[in-house]
């Protein structure tokens, strides 16, 4: 069986058109084995369709699902693009409290704060003055 059969038995279409991966994920992407080696299946996706992935540039998902081997739901960008639209993706801290625009959870900040307080009792007086 080709890579090309095996890569279209590999995806479910959800309501979103989001193809989303059934098989092996690794940190959520897909994996698929393809030109003798386990590769990442949105970027099979994305050669099959557009070509090479130029060097310097990778593949940011649209949806912001890591399953998603959808080539119309990735574009090619910058690493620090890619990083930067996850930030402003986010709504949500990693605890689950609201992430303002500004992209720091104020609530996780604080509660940082205190538990460096906390830890280290006589801070504020050794450097008070």
């Amino acid at each position: 069986m080709d890579c090309t059969s095996r890569f279209s038995r590999s995806y479910k279409v959800n309501d979103a058109g989001c193809w989303e991966w059934r098989r092996l994920t690794s940190n959520g992407y897909a994996r698929f084995f393809y030109d003798g080696a386990v590769g990442y299946g949105h970027r099979y996706s994305w050669e099959q369709q557009h070509g090479l992935i130029p060097p310097g540039l990778e593949l940011d998902h649209l949806c912001r699902n890591r399953g998603c081997v959808n080539p119309g739901h990735l574009a090619l960008v910058t690493h620090r693009e890619n990083i930067q639209r996850g930030r402003e993706a986010r709504i949500y801290c990693k605890r689950g409290h609201d992430m303002p625009p500004a992209g720091l959870c104020m609530v996780c900040y604080r509660e940082g704060q205190q538990r460096f307080r906390d830890s280290h009792p006589g801070y504020r007086q050794r450097y008070a003055n």
